[in-house]
């Protein structure tokens, strides 16, 4: 009996601890190589990687923890990018486009404005280029096609022409602007000018090419076109003295027309070939001990001012002149001077040009009175040789030109030489 409690006693003693160990390895935690215990360290804080809660490690049915192979983890899904519409490839002007634009951007420059056309002076037109003129133009007007690259564009049937002479491109303000071009010719008997024909005619202002004036230095065609306003704009297509297109003006002087030519490259001459041979080689030498003769009209009067210039040597200036009527002979008159100055003369040179200077105070004359507050004048021209030494003209760059109490009524003075 007593055998057999000690045998019960060995076998109840063996299930117990079978069952403490079951227990026991089921519940103790695993620590990792880095002292962290179930996702915890060693004292039971959180990692340093900030993760909100860790993750416990399972057992498996033997009861030891089921460990993932990190191999074999998934990378979390990147959301995809949305698909961009590619923007559409710029097209590139073509030259009709780019014609029509500038043409529509010129006319709009002339609104608000007096100026009824646009006009372009492009050169004397040779017999070498009159049957290639827009290939011609836009060979020798680089600068001027690129910016106004409809007047290369004008078609054959718009340019115009009875004569190699010179060339304009003119460009009415509106589209809807009627043209009309009139061949016009020199009446030597009764020095008017007659209309022989018309050049061209339409219903629609479109810009043309007109050559014209090939003889005889006056204008062989007049152009006649509709405005608007509902009334019609003459113009006779030429240069004035100064080598500028003479450009219609209202009776207060506003401009009718738009001028757009390139003159830097258009080779006009200076002066629009009115003096034959223009020279800039003027040195002073060449006006010392030398007397010309001018006139100027004296505002809207039938009266005119001749006057008499002496550059005598050492600089020394003497001016005369006498008022005279148009019309009247002048053996008529005596030899009464009207004003007359002394005073000093000098030449200069700025960019391959002869500027004369002239500085004078009035000394006598009818209007002279002896004791009176001295009565000056000074004025400085840019001066040329014309006629082949016989002429001489005197140009004042930024206004009328003026002589001792008379201004011009253009920026230019024409002398003709008396002596020297």
């Amino acid at each position: 009996m007593k055998n057999k409690n000690i045998l019960l006693r060995a076998l109840l003693t063996g299930m117990l601890c079978i069952t403490s160990l079951t227990i026991f390895t089921g519940c103790i935690d695993k620590q990792d190589g880095d002292g962290m215990v179930n996702g915890r360290t060693a004292d039971g804080e959180l990692p340093e990687n900030g993760d909100a809660e860790p993750v416990p490690i399972k057992a498996n049915k033997a009861g030891k923890p089921e460990i993932k192979d990190s191999s074999t983890t998934e990378e979390p899904e990147q959301p995809e990018e949305p698909e961009t519409t590619p923007k559409p490839e710029k097209k590139e002007e073509t030259e009709e486009q780019k014609a029509e634009k500038s043409l529509e951007a010129f006319r709009q420059s002339m609104e608000g404005t007096l100026q009824n056309f646009g006009v372009a002076f492009l050169g004397e037109v040779d017999e070498s280029y009159a049957d290639r003129i827009p290939e011609w133009i836009e060979e020798n007007f680089p600068d001027f096609s690129e910016e106004y690259p409809f007047v290369k564009m004008i078609p054959e049937e718009r340019i115009i022409g009875n004569e190699i002479g010179q060339l304009f491109c003119v460009v009415p303000r509106s589209g809807d602007d009627p043209v009309e071009i009139i061949e016009q010719r020199m009446n030597f008997e009764t020095f008017e000018m007659d209309e022989v024909g018309q050049l061209y005619s339409s219903e629609t202002g479109e810009p043309y090419l007109v050559m014209c004036n090939g003889v005889g230095g006056y204008a062989t065609a007049m152009i006649s076109m509709g405005t608007e306003a509902g009334y019609q704009a003459d113009w006779y297509p030429m240069m004035d003295m100064l080598g500028r297109v003479a450009i219609p003006v209202t009776e207060s002087d506003e401009p009718q027309a738009k001028d757009f030519t390139d003159y830097a490259a258009c080779g006009a001459s200076r002066f629009g070939g009115w003096y034959g041979d223009v020279s800039m080689e003027l040195k002073e030498k060449d006006l010392a001990d030398t007397s010309w003769e001018l006139q100027i009209v004296m505002g809207s009067t039938d009266s005119y001012g001749n006057y008499f210039l002496e550059f005598r040597k050492g600089g020394k200036l003497h001016i005369s002149w006498c008022e005279r009527e148009y019309g009247v002979d002048e053996e008529d008159y005596d030899d009464t001077e009207t004003e007359a100055y002394e005073g000093t003369w000098s030449c200069s040179q700025e960019k391959g040009r002869t500027y004369l200077t002239m500085e004078a105070t009035r000394t006598g004359g009818e209007w002279y009175q002896k004791g009176e507050d001295p009565v000056t004048w000074s004025e400085t021209f840019c001066v040329y040789s014309v006629y082949s030494g016989s002429g001489l003209l005197l140009e004042n760059e930024t206004e009328n030109a003026s002589m001792p109490s008379n201004q011009n009524d253009t920026q230019l003075l024409e002398a003709i030489r008396t002596y020297g």
